[in-house]
């Protein structure tokens, strides 16, 4: 029998650095996606404005390809763009930027979802 598997939010409270992402995914069994994380999400997405830059692009980058996040996703709503970055071979790898498109993440087994760039923006 397949075991039902979604993508889940999470709601932060093991903190990767001083400030938590705004998004953060798992991928779990139905009814299995926990308030707290005992491993890295799988993806951790920040929304980057002129203050926070700097620590998104380079701080948490660093931080989350350490911790071992799966897929690290940037999103620019001033110049409405977005940069997904997988982990490969222990660093980061960037796989998608684009002020329009789609990208689909493969998370695990039967679990994956897509965003789509234009839908981001509207």
């Amino acid at each position: 029998m397949a075991e039902n598997r979604q993508v889940g939010l999470v709601i932060l409270k093991r903190r990767l650095t001083n400030t938590p992402p705004r998004i953060a995914l798992m991928c779990s069994s139905v009814n299995q996606v926990q308030t707290h994380l005992k491993e890295p999400p799988l993806v951790v997405v920040e929304i980057v404005s002129k203050s926070t830059a700097q620590k998104d692009q380079f701080l948490k980058y660093s931080l989350y390809e350490k911790e071992k996040v799966k897929f690290y996703v940037l999103v620019y709503p001033e110049i409405q763009e977005l940069r997904v970055f997988k982990l490969m071979d222990n660093a980061f790898e960037k796989v998608f930027d684009s002020h329009t498109g789609r990208f689909q993440f493969e998370l695990e087994k039967g679990c994956k979802f897509t965003i789509d760039v234009d839908e981001v923006f509207k």
